[in-house]
């Protein structure tokens, strides 16, 4: 008897959750990232467009350094962390420091990066804990997004997502961030900006 009051408590309950809730009880898991597409704007800001699409990056960051800002998260679905890589000398040993930029709950930060010894940033999107997307910023010529001084959107997508049509947003400061906005107000996709500028 007390056995079958207790299966009627705990089924009372989960009835009672499930109303309460409704579907986010029981919706599925967002799908994994498996790319990045990247938009772009120049510090001005105003509408976006294909960050492979810059012509040519910049050679002064190569005495200047860069400034590297992260400017804002918005409608995070997949990703769990956004590092930085330094890559530094120990000896003669060559070594890469990561720098976690953001994760889940925290802040916007700043920080300068060197650019003249590998002529590139590198940062990476944690999309789980197995999956790392990367993202190059390059002055050199071949694999990589040209190097600039601007803003880099980063837009995590599934296998089967088609790639934003970026002349449809624009970049627009939000309080304290820099938000991604369609015609209809702030866009739905789930996007990281980072704001890229000379570090002297």
């Amino acid at each position: 008897m007390n056995t079958r009051r207790e299966f009627l408590t705990l089924t009372s309950i989960a009835v009672a959750a499930a109303a309460t809730l409704g579907p986010e009880l029981f919706a599925a898991a967002p799908a994994p990232a498996a790319r990045l597409a990247v938009g772009f704007v120049p510090l001005t800001a105003g509408v976006l467009s294909d960050a492979g699409s810059v012509p040519s990056s910049d050679g002064s960051f190569i005495s200047r350094g860069a400034r590297v800002s992260f400017g804002g998260a918005r409608n995070v679905r997949r990703a769990i962390e956004l590092t930085a890589n330094f890559t530094y000398f120990d000896g003669s040993t060559r070594r890469n420091a990561p720098f976690r930029v953001w994760a889940r709950g925290g802040n916007g930060v700043s920080f300068n990066m060197p650019v003249e010894l590998d002529q590139k940033l590198t940062f990476n999107v944690a999309a789980d804990t197995t999956t790392s997307l990367p993202v190059t910023l390059t002055l050199q010529s071949g694999n990589g997004l040209k190097l600039v001084r601007g803003f880099y959107v980063l837009v995590p997508l599934t296998a089967s997502d088609a790639t934003p049509k970026w002349s449809a947003y624009e970049l627009r400061k939000s309080g304290r961030r820099w938000v991604m906005f369609d015609r209809k107000g702030e866009a739905a996709l789930e996007h990281f900006v980072l704001r890229v500028d000379y570090a002297s």
